[in-house]
């Protein structure tokens, strides 16, 4: 019962261990077993692509908790509300827009993340699962040079996304998605001094 993509969250005798990969990562995630209309898991990624809206190639690691809150659940459809607080750290000068001026110098990036989400889904038939919905994603990334001041960014990537989840057997599923969508950017210098900001 229940669905890692959808809407329904009811995983109740188990968790799910879920893998994947694609732009811009590869990633793992478990899903505990869900308590009444919460769902929670722990998610960790590999990132090799700017996770906030290019396709700059850098090195990165991410971990997040989702979760999903189920609103709906009428027949065939149901409906949940996505949160997900994180953390992102990694390297990539190909990652920095232009605006900071400071390409092909070293530089670690470090920041929060959170996303808020809706996302519903529905099932032609019992096995498949069809998803689809929206994240809004605040990432605050603080970047620190070497040999210059430190600046944030604020990305605000706006993703629609949608797919399906088959289920191949009463233990596995197998999934595809797809999500496109424009980014907001915001920038600053922050000066450092040697002790304090």
């Amino acid at each position: 019962a229940g669905s890692v993509q959808g809407g329904d969250v009811s995983m109740t005798s188990r968790g799910a261990l879920t893998v994947g990969t694609g732009w811009p990562s590869t990633w793992i995630r478990y899903d505990f077993a869900t308590r009444g209309s919460f769902g929670i898991g722990i998610r960790s990624d590999l990132v090799y692509g700017n996770p906030s809206g290019n396709w700059n190639v850098g090195i990165g690691w991410s971990f997040n908790v989702p979760m999903r809150i189920q609103v709906l659940d009428r027949r065939n459809w149901a409906m949940a509300i996505m949160l997900d607080p994180g953390f992102f750290m990694g390297f990539g000068d190909a990652w920095v827009y232009n605006h900071h001026n400071d390409w092909g110098n070293d530089v670690f990036i470090i920041g929060p993340s959170f996303e808020f989400g809706l996302v519903a889904s529905v099932n032609p038939i019992r096995s498949l699962t069809v998803f689809f919905g929206m994240r809004i994603q605040t990432n605050i990334w603080i970047y620190s040079w070497d040999h210059y001041d430190s600046s944030v960014d604020v990305f605000v990537p706006i993703h629609p996304f949608g797919g399906v989840e088959w289920q191949a057997s009463r233990s596995v599923a197998l999934f595809g998605m797809f999500s496109v969508g424009p980014t907001i950017v915001s920038h600053d210098r922050c000066y450092w001094n040697g002790d304090r900001w």
